[in-house]
């Protein structure tokens, strides 16, 4: 069984050379499935449905809010982790 980065290498030679990858589809399709879970926990996590309106403008300033809420939640984090490991 090929490893996931192997079959990423020869599905796109196979898809260049329109030659078949068929060993290749089940570590794909798993990958796949594990990057859209990962995303979607993230999606969730960070609640990017859920705005406070409508307008162009106030959905780019809720996800550049959140964006930023979660960076300097990081920062604290950190700083406290370097606090508590002294």
């Amino acid at each position: 069984m090929l490893e996931f980065g192997q079959c990423i290498r020869n599905r796109f030679l196979a898809s260049t050379s329109m030659s078949p990858a068929s060993e290749c589809s089940a570590p794909l399709q798993r990958g796949t499935r594990l990057v859209e879970k990962h995303y979607q926990r993230q999606k969730r996590w960070a609640e990017i449905e859920n705005f406070s309106g409508r307008s162009l403008l106030t959905i780019r300033q809720d996800i550049h809010v959140k964006i930023l809420a979660m960076n300097l939640a990081a920062m604290v984090r950190n700083v406290a982790k370097l606090i508590a490991d002294r």
